[in-house]
């Protein structure tokens, strides 16, 4: 495998430290943990890196690939993209697990100093990471239910049971709940009451979030399987419009992005590679080494591809070379956590009990603090400010610039999922089955 750089952090492994790392722990996953084009102006302060990004309204923003010279249809196929992001009339949204369709989990808003605890929701069931739109929450659970609560009250607005375990984040677009089940169905349910409108079905379980693209207007849905496969279904009517073989289980959910003039998903698998695949065609156009199996989401900026292996590294991809950028290399100890991008960091949580935030241009670590319990939960980025979850029971509020806390909350639950963020209130879901939600404090 080509390597750029490699960056090791070095230290001596701690032995009393959990679920050591390697190759050998078998690709078989319970949940993801849970990705940007960027400012033209049409929503002023909102730039940020990559290729798709969450605006304040729960649009897509259009970036650098706007500012270039491109082909009309590239343009025209970013324009789309753009006008059929945003709900009409809705509020401050979350639909996607990780904020937007490149993986990014970052907001353009600053988080707050601190919270208060608003309200907690029983799922009866381990819950996923939840989406926020038009006033609710929808969350999955392990007890086969889907859940919509209202934002303000906590309350259940409704409930769907699709007989199986549900470990995918739901997707919200255009009215619909779209989530994948471990039976392999993909439900598109009504936002407002929770009924039925189409089902598609993969060979095998569904565990990482559904996400979505538009190709010449046309809006398309995208999931990884554990038959192997990454599926392209029609948003409309849950139709197959292409699939795309891999070597192995596709466990988390497959980013957008652009390479050259198309545009591409971007996923890891457990045959340790990245494949980068032709969102109109479904063809792949490359794969790239990992050295060890990638059970997080990948996150796209910029033409780079950013994610944790169970190999025990983080790595920097460079998908139009096809080659590995940077690594970097701590402690033996792997990476489920899917990372957050910014211009200048990627953030991450790790099996080594720590919370690693690495230089984006060369992988070298700006800090790395403790937890007290395996971190396998995905961070959110907001201003000079990240959020976070571990397996200790806690949601961590750290400074950007140093990972000092500034604000921490014991829920006493094992968070492996990501934040959630709407009209700043943090939603966040806990594996022993309550959703819980958090208001900025007030003084």
């Amino acid at each position: 495998m080509p390597i750029a750089q490699h960056f090791s952090a070095g230290g001596d492994q701690d032995d009393d430290q959990s679920s050591p790392g390697g190759t050998t722990e078998p690709c078989a996953f319970s949940r993801p943990s849970g990705t940007r084009l960027v400012s033209t102006g049409l929503f002023p302060g909102t730039e940020v890196p990559g290729y798709y990004q969450a605006a304040p309204d729960g649009a897509l923003n259009t970036s650098r690939c706007v500012r270039r010279v491109q082909p009309f249809l590239i343009q025209l196929a970013v324009v789309t993209v753009l006008f059929f992001s945003a709900p009409l009339g809705a509020a401050e949204s979350w639909p996607m697990s990780r904020g937007n369709a490149a993986q990014t989990g970052v907001i353009t808003t600053a988080l707050a100093d601190s919270y208060t605890l608003a309200w907690t929701y029983s799922a009866g069931g381990a819950c996923t990471s939840a989406v926020i739109s038009d006033g609710l929450a929808v969350v999955g659970s392990g007890n086969n239910h889907v859940h919509a609560v209202d934002l303000t009250t906590g309350k259940a607005r409704w409930t769907v049971d699709l007989g199986a375990t549900i470990d995918a984040a739901p997707l919200i677009l255009d009215g619909a709940v779209i989530v994948g089940t471990t039976e392999g169905r993909l439900v598109s349910l009504a936002l407002a009451d929770g009924k039925q409108r189409w089902e598609g079905k993969a060979g095998d379980k569904i565990t990482g979030a559904a996400t979505w693209f538009a190709h010449d207007g046309v809006k398309r849905l995208l999931v990884g399987s554990y038959d192997n496969n990454i599926y392209c279904f029609a948003a409309s009517d849950g139709a197959e419009v292409w699939k795309y073989e891999t070597g192995s289980y596709v466990n988390g959910t497959p980013a957008v992005g652009m390479l050259a003039d198309k545009q591409v998903a971007v996923a890891g698998g457990c045959d340790a590679k990245l494949h980068v695949v032709d969102l109109a065609t479904g063809k792949g156009l490359r794969t790239i080494e990992t050295s060890a199996y990638v059970a997080a989401s990948v996150a796209v900026a910029d033409g780079h591809a950013y994610v944790g292996h169970y190999g025990n590294e983080v790595i920097c991809a460079d998908l139009a070379a096809g080659t590995i950028s940077w690594t970097y290399k701590d402690r033996a100890f792997p990476f489920f956590s899917s990372p957050a991008v910014t211009n200048e960091v990627v953030l991450l949580g790790g099996r080594d009990r720590r919370i690693h935030c690495l230089e984006r241009a060369t992988g070298k670590p700006r800090w790395v603090v403790p937890a007290r319990g395996n971190v396998d939960g995905s961070p959110l980025i907001g201003g000079n400010r990240a959020l976070i979850g571990s397996d200790d029971g806690r949601l961590y509020l750290l400074d950007l610039a140093d990972g000092k806390e500034r604000w921490s909350y014991e829920i006493g639950d094992k968070l492996s999922g990501s934040p959630a963020i709407a009209d700043g209130r943090v939603l966040v879901g806990g594996d022993s089955g309550n959703l819980y939600a958090f208001t900025p404090t007030t003084k």
